[in-house]
């Protein structure tokens, strides 16, 4: 065996997909492969969009810069933008590219620390939402009617 070095084609990298309701949360360690692939593999998945997306984005850099570098960060925010998603990230992202990504992005990104907790709200669909609504009318019917029977029972009903 030489001493030569193999390039690492991360095929091993995985993400979690988390489903509570109609959300889905996305998952991912340091999205190597890049935040946009593994966006798009998840769209040719399931044919939508993660309402929240936690993972680091891997534009750390030790020294500064290169212009080619700064312009992928800005594309890279550009076009998180345009999804309906909420992006968390961290570590490996690095403070400078999440502060140019955060000009762009706004309150769509956030940056979490390790042991930080991050709370997602559910929202209901439109049809939990109506469904809500027609079993809490039911309920009531269904208990207005036992309280006309037993009224009726207690005033001597009489069957004629």
């Amino acid at each position: 065996m030489d001493d030569s070095y193999i390039q690492d084609e991360f095929r091993h990298e995985q993400y979690v997909v988390a489903t509570e309701g109609n959300r889905k949360i996305l998952i991912s360690g340091c999205a190597h492969n890049g935040i946009l692939n593994i966006l798009g593999e998840y769209e040719r998945k399931y044919g939508s969009q993660p309402d929240a997306v936690i993972s680091g984005f891997h534009l750390m850099k030790k020294s500064g810069y290169t212009d080619d570098e700064i312009t992928e960060i800005i594309d890279t925010a550009k076009r998180l933008k345009e999804y309906r998603t909420t992006f968390y990230t961290c570590h490996c992202t690095g403070v400078k590219a999440y502060e140019s990504m955060r000009c762009i992005m706004g309150n769509q990104l956030r940056y979490v620390h390790s042991g930080e907790e991050i709370r997602l709200k559910y929202q209901k669909s439109v049809q939990e939402e109506r469904r809500g609504q027609f079993m809490k009318w039911h309920k009531f019917f269904a208990w207005a009617t036992v309280i006309c029977f037993i009224i009726t029972m207690m005033t001597g009903y009489e069957k004629k």
